[in-house]
């Protein structure tokens, strides 16, 4: 595919999108006629450069981010609160508590060809049934 030339006008309204998530708006602030069709139209046009543009974003605010709760893991007088703080924080560097799940494995191996046939008639029906699907 090949890689979309964006202009002036449309980097403006990429711009003015990811700062306000308003495609009508944003269409209008750069410059564009009918602002609701073009907003609609240039949102799912450049779909992907205002994705990859609000992933920077958070990218950039992360290390304030990450401040923000830390403070609120320290400071914030509701221990529900800062419980959850502390254990986002941990998630994110990696400590995330290892979620545990329960099988069962039924080993066939040990069962004779008759019990295997038995089970196999009560779940399926009579033993007629049972011989149409052999």
């Amino acid at each position: 595919m090949a890689h979309k030339k964006i202009n002036e006008q449309q980097q403006k309204f990429i711009d003015h999108f990811i700062a306000s998530g308003n495609a009508a708006g944003s269409a209008e602030a750069a410059g564009y006629g009918a602002p609701n069709q073009r907003g609609y139209e240039l949102r799912k046009r450049y779909a992907k450069e205002i994705s990859d543009g609000i992933h920077d974003n958070i990218g950039d605010l992360m290390p304030s981010l990450l401040k923000v709760v830390a403070k609120i893991a320290m400071e914030e007088d509701s221990p529900a609160i800062r419980l959850k703080a502390c254990m986002d924080l941990m998630d994110r560097a990696g400590y995330k508590p290892v979620e545990h799940t329960q099988s069962e494995v039924y080993n066939v191996d040990v069962k004779t060809t008759e019990e295997l046939e038995s089970e196999l008639e009560e779940l399926l029906g009579d033993h007629e049934t049972m011989r149409l699907v052999q």
